[in-house]
């Protein structure tokens, strides 16, 4: 071989190493080119060390690709459909979820989730300790609201407030002891109410009842007859008295068994008149029936006795409430 020949082959070989060094070093994106049948041009991303990827975009049917950047909205965006045998999809940050479709939980927090009927979301209470509260031993105090909430002294009509359960019945019921029970209301709508009032004459829901009195000799009238262990209670009368010149005409108020008071009477008040020996006006006794003033035992009438002199007039009326 001649020196020429010789040298060209040496020129050929540097060349060689040198074209391939320096595209080697100076490797960027796309550096290959790979052309379908179509004329389609592939990128390529260069990874070092020589080596170029392949980059490939996921597209529809159109050609418009099908992911976009996070934040930015993007109709072509398409959406991720797990299947029954895969493995869940890990999401981390907020999620916001928009839509009427159905979502199916399984845990929150990394706790299972109870299953519940069709549409409705289960949830579980706990205590300040974490407990579920699962017992009513466990049991959460609850006031139920009956339509929003109004200010005391509302004039908004319809207006809402706490609602408390009221037991509507045709009496009074019995309740148990130790327990707790409703408001008790009668048929038209009234809270029924009992007052704790020891004296009969004082209570606004006790009736009362009357007898009159017109007596005009001397005698023992019965004015309000036993019934059984009852008592009699004397709220208050009004009387007056005709006064006579000779002897005084007088009353006192008794109790006792019978028709006129004859077994075991007793009295309950003094001589009523005995001052009124000089003829004129009558005497005018008046005591408002606003408190018992006397009252019989029980299972007792109450009686009237009267004494007079020339001629008497005893007229008036007697309060009481017998129970």
């Amino acid at each position: 071989m001649s020196k020429f020949a010789k040298f060209a082959s040496i020129l050929r070989q540097v060349t060689v190493l040198l074209v391939f060094g320096i595209a080697a070093s100076l490797a960027a994106d796309n550096g290959v080119v790979v052309t379908n049948g179509s004329g389609v041009t592939l990128k390529t991303k260069d990874v070092g060390a020589g080596v170029q990827m392949s980059q490939v975009g996921l597209s529809d049917s159109t050609g418009a690709l099908i992911y976009g950047t996070a934040g930015i909205s993007n109709a072509n965006v398409v959406s991720i459909q797990g299947i029954a045998s895969g493995t869940a999809v890990p999401i981390s940050g907020s999620v916001s979820v928009t839509g009427t479709g159905a979502f199916n939980l399984s845990q929150v927090n990394g706790v299972s989730v109870a299953t519940a009927a069709s549409g409705i979301a289960k949830v579980g209470l706990t205590d300040s300790s974490g407990i579920g509260i699962t017992s009513t031993g466990q049991a959460l105090d609850i006031n139920i609201k009956s339509g929003g909430t109004q200010l005391a002294g509302s004039t908004t009509s319809g207006s809402g407030g706490s609602l408390v359960m009221c037991a509507t019945t045709t009496s009074a019921p019995v309740n148990t002891t130790a327990q707790n029970n409703f408001f008790s209301c009668d048929t038209s709508g009234a809270i029924r109410v009992t007052q704790n009032i020891v004296d009969p004459c004082q209570n606004p829901a006790q009736a009362k009842s009357s007898v009159a009195i017109g007596i005009s000799s001397a005698t023992t009238t019965q004015l309000v007859a036993l019934s059984g262990s009852t008592v009699i209670y004397v709220c208050g009368y009004s009387l007056t008295i005709s006064q006579v010149a000779t002897t005084a005409n007088t009353i006192k108020f008794q109790y006792g068994t019978g028709a006129v008071c004859g077994t075991g009477t007793t009295d309950l008040t003094g001589v009523i008149g005995a001052g009124g020996i000089t003829a004129g006006p009558p005497i005018v006794l008046a005591v408002p029936p606003s408190a018992t003033i006397f009252k019989t035992t029980a299972g007792q009438a109450l009686c009237a006795i009267t004494a007079i002199g020339a001629s008497a007039s005893f007229q008036g009326v007697l309060t009481y409430v017998q129970i």
